[in-house]
């Protein structure tokens, strides 16, 4: 149970971070021009 609760949240939370850190990019590229 403890493992497919992992499994599910693991690529969730990683998807999430990655989205974030591209959209702080992109802000920061925007604030540059």
């Amino acid at each position: 149970m403890d493992l497919l609760f992992s499994a599910i949240i693991a690529p969730i939370v990683v998807g999430c971070a990655i989205a974030f850190f591209k959209h702080m990019l992109e802000a920061r590229r925007n604030n540059n021009k």
